[in-house]
């Protein structure tokens, strides 16, 4: 087993936890083995880049890249120096379960915060969530272009409601900067 550690070495395979863990991640060069990634304890956020597995507590297993599967709908939706590429959407009587699944064009210069609201036929609000994608320990100024990443969200619903319309932006700071027009979007069905 070996440890790695964000800031460990001057080099830029060890400038953040989302380069250590990638680096991690990487086949041997010398016979193109892989050894298991166990992070020591939870870090919120870092879904966004792995998909990361529960081990033996409080150990996570990071088994992948988290938009390794793809979204369940397509999109292509330039959104600043971001491109929404897709979407999966699940949606129960009381919430809706979605992620968002960014492609990095270039980086971004802020934290930023998405805002999901969602609306229904009558154009009333039915539901809204505000959360950092990546939070405290991979915010969109960490984000590298190249990287597709997912941005979840859980938003709970007015009772007896259907969303027919999702707002999709990013804002930073208290001054609520939005990084680009929102996006308006047709809920899946």
């Amino acid at each position: 087993m070996v440890g790695l550690f964000p800031g460990l070495r001057a080099d830029a395979a060890f400038a953040d936890i989302g380069a250590t863990v990638e680096s991690a991640l990487a086949p041997s060069a010398v016979d193109g083995s892989q050894q298991p990634v166990r992070l020591v304890k939870e870090m919120p956020g870092l879904e966004a880049k792995f998909a990361l597995t529960p081990a033996s507590f409080p150990l996570v297993e990071v088994v992948g890249l988290a938009a390794a599967d793809g979204p369940q709908v397509t999109h292509s939706e330039p959104y600043g120096s971001l491109k929404l590429v897709g979407m999966d959407w699940d949606a129960t009587a009381d919430d809706v379960n979605l992620a968002l699944h960014w492609q990095v064009d270039a980086p971004l210069s802020a934290d930023y915060t998405t805002t999901i609201q969602l609306f229904d036929a009558q154009g009333d609000k039915i539901g809204q969530d505000d959360r950092p994608p990546g939070g405290i320990y991979y915010p969109t100024t960490l984000w590298k272009p190249g990287e597709t990443l997912v941005d979840r969200h859980t938003v709970k619903l007015s009772p007896n409601s259907v969303a027919t319309t999702v707002l999709v932006a990013m804002y930073a700071g208290p001054e609520l900067e939005m990084l680009a027009p929102p996006l308006i979007l047709n809920a899946p069905k």
